[in-house]
Protein backbone atom coordinates (compact mmCIF):
# COMPACT_ATOMS: atom_id res chain seq x y z
CA UNK A 1 0.00 0.00 0.00
CA UNK A 2 1.25 3.19 -0.54
CA UNK A 3 0.98 6.66 1.02
CA UNK A 4 -1.18 9.17 0.05
CA UNK A 5 -1.93 12.95 1.70
CA UNK A 6 -5.80 12.80 2.66
CA UNK A 7 -7.49 15.89 3.43
CA UNK A 8 -9.62 16.14 6.82
CA UNK A 9 -12.96 14.36 6.38
CA UNK A 10 -14.27 10.38 6.47
CA UNK A 11 -13.03 8.38 4.47
CA UNK A 12 -14.47 4.18 3.65
CA UNK A 13 -11.87 1.82 2.27
CA UNK A 14 -13.11 -1.93 1.07
CA UNK A 15 -11.07 -4.85 0.26
CA UNK A 16 -12.99 -7.58 -1.93
CA UNK A 17 -11.12 -10.86 -2.45
CA UNK A 18 -12.06 -13.78 -4.75
CA UNK A 19 -10.64 -17.18 -3.45
CA UNK A 20 -9.75 -19.94 -6.49
CA UNK A 21 -13.91 -21.31 -6.19
CA UNK A 22 -14.87 -18.07 -7.04
CA UNK A 23 -15.95 -17.38 -3.56
CA UNK A 24 -15.85 -13.55 -2.34
CA UNK A 25 -15.05 -11.93 0.77
CA UNK A 26 -16.20 -7.97 1.03
CA UNK A 27 -14.90 -5.75 4.58
CA UNK A 28 -15.01 -2.36 4.93
CA UNK A 29 -13.14 0.01 7.37
CA UNK A 30 -13.93 3.59 7.92
CA UNK A 31 -10.93 6.57 8.50
CA UNK A 32 -11.22 9.50 10.02
CA UNK A 33 -8.53 12.08 9.27
CA UNK A 34 -8.77 15.26 11.66
CA UNK A 35 -7.70 18.33 11.22
CA UNK A 36 -4.06 19.25 12.15
CA UNK A 37 -4.40 20.46 15.76
CA UNK A 38 -2.47 24.40 15.53
CA UNK A 39 0.84 24.73 17.59
CA UNK A 40 0.46 27.16 20.27
CA UNK A 41 2.88 30.44 19.56
CA UNK A 42 5.82 31.03 21.92
CA UNK A 43 6.34 34.08 23.56
CA UNK A 44 9.83 35.50 24.89
CA UNK A 45 10.12 38.46 26.49
CA UNK A 46 13.62 39.10 27.08
CA UNK A 47 15.95 38.59 29.57
CA UNK A 48 15.32 40.46 32.78
CA UNK A 49 17.08 43.61 33.11
CA UNK A 50 18.52 46.34 35.05
CA UNK A 51 18.59 49.60 34.88
CA UNK A 52 20.55 52.44 37.28
CA UNK A 53 18.72 55.47 37.85
CA UNK A 54 18.68 58.84 37.21
CA UNK A 55 17.74 56.39 33.83
CA UNK A 56 14.14 55.98 33.90
CA UNK A 57 13.54 54.38 30.19
CA UNK A 58 14.83 50.98 28.72
CA UNK A 59 13.40 48.76 25.97
CA UNK A 60 11.88 45.57 26.14
CA UNK A 61 13.15 43.32 23.58
CA UNK A 62 10.37 40.95 23.23
CA UNK A 63 9.76 38.19 20.09
CA UNK A 64 7.34 35.14 19.43
CA UNK A 65 7.59 32.22 17.24
CA UNK A 66 4.79 30.05 15.69
CA UNK A 67 5.97 26.52 14.51
CA UNK A 68 3.31 26.42 12.32
CA UNK A 69 1.67 30.15 11.36
CA UNK A 70 2.64 32.93 11.55
CA UNK A 71 2.58 35.83 14.53
CA UNK A 72 -0.24 38.12 14.37
CA UNK A 73 -0.42 40.13 17.50
CA UNK A 74 1.98 41.94 19.90
CA UNK A 75 0.78 42.62 23.66
CA UNK A 76 2.59 44.37 26.48
CA UNK A 77 1.30 44.99 30.00
CA UNK A 78 2.36 45.81 33.29
CA UNK A 79 1.33 43.60 35.81
CA UNK A 80 0.25 45.35 38.81
CA UNK A 81 1.39 49.06 39.84
CA UNK A 82 4.06 48.68 42.29
CA UNK A 83 5.79 50.49 42.44
CA UNK A 84 4.44 52.82 39.70
CA UNK A 85 2.34 53.08 36.62
CA UNK A 86 5.10 53.09 33.53
CA UNK A 87 4.09 54.35 30.33
CA UNK A 88 4.38 51.56 27.48
CA UNK A 89 5.42 53.46 24.22
CA UNK A 90 3.20 51.00 21.80
CA UNK A 91 1.93 47.99 23.45
CA UNK A 92 1.31 46.24 19.97
CA UNK A 93 4.82 45.63 18.67
CA UNK A 94 8.13 43.08 19.76
CA UNK A 95 10.11 45.83 21.20
CA UNK A 96 8.41 48.84 23.17
CA UNK A 97 10.00 51.78 25.53
CA UNK A 98 8.77 51.61 28.86
CA UNK A 99 9.34 55.25 30.54
CA UNK A 100 8.79 56.74 33.82
CA UNK A 101 10.53 53.83 36.22
CA UNK A 102 11.25 55.14 39.59
CA UNK A 103 13.60 52.51 42.07
CA UNK A 104 11.83 49.27 42.02
CA UNK A 105 11.00 46.07 40.46
CA UNK A 106 8.32 45.75 37.39
CA UNK A 107 6.53 42.55 35.67
CA UNK A 108 5.74 43.18 32.85
CA UNK A 109 3.68 40.30 30.59
CA UNK A 110 4.13 40.10 26.47
CA UNK A 111 1.28 38.42 24.96
CA UNK A 112 1.80 36.50 21.54
CA UNK A 113 -1.13 35.83 19.43
CA UNK A 114 -0.98 33.91 16.20
CA UNK A 115 -3.02 33.53 12.82
CA UNK A 116 -5.47 30.55 14.79
CA UNK A 117 -6.12 32.98 17.45
CA UNK A 118 -4.10 30.74 20.03
CA UNK A 119 -1.42 32.74 22.63
CA UNK A 120 1.51 32.57 24.57
CA UNK A 121 2.57 34.18 27.48
CA UNK A 122 5.73 35.13 28.89
CA UNK A 123 7.43 37.62 31.74
CA UNK A 124 10.24 39.89 32.24
CA UNK A 125 11.31 41.35 35.29
CA UNK A 126 12.70 45.13 35.22
CA UNK A 127 14.46 46.04 37.97
CA UNK A 128 15.17 50.25 38.35
CA UNK A 129 18.23 50.46 40.92
CA UNK A 130 19.65 53.76 42.51
CA UNK A 131 22.65 54.02 44.75
CA UNK A 132 20.41 54.92 47.95
CA UNK A 133 19.16 51.18 48.26
CA UNK A 134 22.76 50.17 48.99
CA UNK A 135 23.08 48.72 52.49
CA UNK A 136 26.73 49.68 54.33
CA UNK A 137 29.33 47.74 53.17
CA UNK A 138 26.95 46.65 50.26
CA UNK A 139 28.11 46.81 46.46
CA UNK A 140 26.00 47.43 43.50
CA UNK A 141 26.24 43.38 42.67
CA UNK A 142 25.31 42.78 45.99
CA UNK A 143 22.34 45.08 45.54
CA UNK A 144 21.04 43.94 42.34
CA UNK A 145 21.49 40.12 43.87
CA UNK A 146 19.23 40.96 46.64
CA UNK A 147 16.73 42.48 45.13
CA UNK A 148 16.50 40.06 42.57
CA UNK A 149 16.14 37.08 44.64
CA UNK A 150 13.50 39.64 46.81
CA UNK A 151 11.60 39.73 43.82
CA UNK A 152 11.91 35.99 43.02
CA UNK A 153 10.13 34.95 46.29
CA UNK A 154 7.52 38.07 46.82
CA UNK A 155 6.88 36.36 42.90
CA UNK A 156 6.32 32.41 44.03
Amino acid sequence: MYKRQLIEGTYTFRLTVTDDDGAIGIDEVQVTVNPIPNIHPIAFAGPDTIIYLPTDSTQLIGMGTDEDGTITEYLWEQIGTSPSIALISDPSIPDPTVNGLVGGTYTFRLTVTDDSGDVGTDEVFLMAVSYTHLRAHETVLDLVCRLLLEKKKNHI
